[in-house]
């Protein structure tokens, strides 16, 4: 795997950005508070059940908690979107990095809590992670990328975030095979990840410039402008719509591969924990190769994120078909561990690029944080019911058929957004011959 030739290749596509080294530092510090934050929980991803005992909670519940973030996350995208075109990035990247560090931390501290206690956490989870940031990380990527460049700008982001959060995840796993309890391994693992996020976001308060994506309007301009008249125009653009549609359709599948896809290894291979959380770090490592390759094929080759994320949902399908029908047992944990490398790869050929639409699109600069949060609350829909279905599922079935329908359900997801994409592709196609661009 040559992630060092990789990298060189990221970086000098870097260089085709049109950004200037000022932009290009305030590119890579939004990068970085994307990849920082949401560490402190994202250890889940390799090591779930160590996460689900320190919690003290059963599948299901870990899936309701899950959806409590998640309400206030999709919902928070439609209350918060319109307002936070006028934001100050700094003061809001900062604060949210904290708040989301200092919460998990806390978490980390302390065993048993009751279930109020934990939904309260996940609250705070869904408000500073989510529902008033993630759609600024959006707009300040679709700025800096600009039109013709958003498949790679995206990409690249993906790039970094997989890089960085590979390495501490890698970190993590080590520091958690060091205590011979699982309990504390687990908690000194998400102690490590919290302080890693809060000391980016000391560096984005001294480092950002506090008028980042500033455009010279007054603030009365800018109060003008932040209002529910920019919603209505939103919701009038088709786009926006079908490509938080499609993002739905694919996060079904990363919930499903990104959280329950080590689990399913554990029990239906008979993997042990330690093993599942390496196997994760170099799945990781895998899926940080794609990424970055998906946003330059997209923009390069197909001109079009919608066309190449077609072509990617067909593949994906191809693998998860494969993953459905292959047999189940110890003497087969190679194909599971196959199965999980081909469907990551599948997955962030599509993820690379999903919301990449919506600046190809041309969608006003003005109203673009408002785009991002319909389209981002239409996409990140499924964190708010799929966690706890599925944790109903895997608590009500036995092992085997609770993944089996899993899997379909994901090849179904799939199917659709492979279908939404070709439309996405042929509107997109038609406003750029429109204008000529």
């Amino acid at each position: 795997m040559n992630t060092k030739g990789n990298l060189f290749t990221t970086f000098k596509k870097m260089k085709t950005l049109p950004l200037t080294s000022r932009q290009l530092e305030d590119y890579l510090l939004v990068v970085g508070g994307v990849t920082t934050i949401y560490l402190v929980i994202g250890v889940r991803d390799v090591l779930y059940e160590p996460f689900r005992s320190l919690l003290s909670v059963s599948n299901t519940q870990l899936g309701i908690l899950l959806s409590v973030s998640g309400f206030v996350q999709i919902f928070g995208y439609l209350l918060f979107g319109w307002l936070l075109d006028s934001a100050n990035v700094r003061k809001l990247f900062t604060i949210d990095l904290i708040g989301y560090a200092s919460t998990g931390i806390f978490l980390a501290c302390f065993h048993g809590l009751p279930f109020p206690v934990l939904v309260g956490a996940f609250i705070l989870f869904g408000f500073f992670g989510d529902a008033i940031y993630w759609p600024v990380v959006q707009k300040a990527i679709k700025y800096l990328g600009g039109q013709h460049n958003q498949g790679k700008a995206f990409s690249i982001m993906g790039l970094f975030r997989s890089l960085g959060g590979t390495v501490v995840t890698a970190i993590d796993v080590f520091i958690f095979s060091l205590f011979t309890s699982a309990l504390f391994g687990i908690k000194v693992a998400m102690i490590f990840n919290g302080t890693i996020t809060i000391l980016f976001a000391i560096l984005i308060w001294f480092r950002m410039p506090d008028d980042f994506m500033a455009d010279g309007r007054s603030d009365k301009e800018k109060k003008k402008k932040a209002s529910l008249t920019s919603l209505v125009k939103v919701m009038k653009i088709p786009i926006v719509w079908t490509t938080g549609i499609a993002s739905a359709c694919i996060y079904v599948t990363s919930i499903g591969i990104t959280t329950y896809y080590l689990p399913f290894l554990q029990h239906n291979y008979h993997v042990s924990a330690s093993v599942v959380g390496a196997i994760g770090v170099v799945n990781g490592l895998a899926g940080m190769m794609i990424g970055p390759l998906s946003g330059i094929i997209s923009d390069k080759y197909f001109k079009s994120s919608a066309s190449w994320m077609s072509l990617s949902y067909a593949v994906l399908m191809f693998f998860l078909a494969g993953i459905i029908i292959m047999p189940k047992g110890n003497e087969y944990m190679y194909l599971g561990v196959a199965g999980l490398f081909l469907s990551t790869i599948g997955l962030i050929m599509v993820k690379a690029v999903y919301y990449a639409p919506l600046g190809e699109f041309g969608i006003d600069h003005n109203i673009s944080a408002t785009a991002m949060s319909l389209s981002s609350f239409l996409g990140y829909s499924p964190s708010f019911f799929a966690y706890p279905l599925i944790g109903k599922l895997l608590d009500s079935y036995p092992t085997q058929k609770a993944y089996h329908i899993l899997f379909v359900c994901m090849l179904i997801t799939s199917g659709i957004g492979l279908v939404i994409n070709l439309y996405n592709s042929s509107v997109i196609k038609k406003i750029r011959q429109k204008n000529k661009v």
